[in-house]
């Protein structure tokens, strides 16, 4: 799968939950309004720092049980992620950026007793993942981080399982198995 069809992908879902939050948030739908339309800087080095403030601000939410103000922050920090996913200089701290966006909303949402939107956000991030180490137009370094952190995507997987065992979705995904379905992927 080509990267800008993948970026096209991620960027669809995001929407979709973009517009789930903004039902969700009632009063506070208007700042969440103001995220989404602020001007996104084109340099991914910005996109990485934005990313590091979303989550550190949504981190701070998240611990003091403000779980709705944690999601609209980690929902900006997946957006810097996936804008910077695939053309960052620094695939490693992108990658690892992108999964723990998608990981940050998916304990949120366990928060929150939403098995669905926490198995999304298991889900895409290690399909994302396993598609980006077979894609032949990503750099060597980026099908490395890719393969590095579906290790990872795996293992979160895996737990979400051990909770739900009969979800079929995430057992579909978790089949793939911790590097996933890989070709021609460089070993170092």
């Amino acid at each position: 799968m080509p990267v800008s069809r993948l970026r096209y992908i991620i960027k669809i879902i995001t929407i979709c939950i973009n517009n789930t939050l903004l039902i969700c948030l009632n009063a506070r739908g208007s700042m969440l309004n103001e995220i989404l339309n602020t001007t996104v800087p084109q340099n991914t080095a910005d996109h990485l720092l934005r990313w590091r403030q979303a989550t550190t601000d949504g981190n701070e939410a998240y611990s003091q049980g403000k779980y709705r103000t944690a999601l609209r922050h980690y929902d900006l920090a997946l957006t810097m992620a996936t804008e910077s996913f695939g053309n960052a200089q620094d695939a490693e701290a992108a990658v690892a950026a992108f999964v723990i966006a998608h990981h940050n909303l998916a304990d949120t949402y366990e928060r929150l007793g939403s098995d669905a939107l926490q198995r999304l956000h298991l889900c895409l991030p290690h399909e994302t993942l396993c598609t980006a180490m077979n894609d032949v137009t990503l750099s060597e370094a980026w099908q490395s981080a890719a393969l590095n952190h579906s290790r990872r995507t795996y293992a979160e997987l895996i737990r979400f399982l051990s909770l739900h065992p009969h979800d079929h979705e995430a057992r579909i995904v978790a089949n793939q198995g911790a590097a996933g379905m890989t070709r021609n992927v460089p070993v170092q």
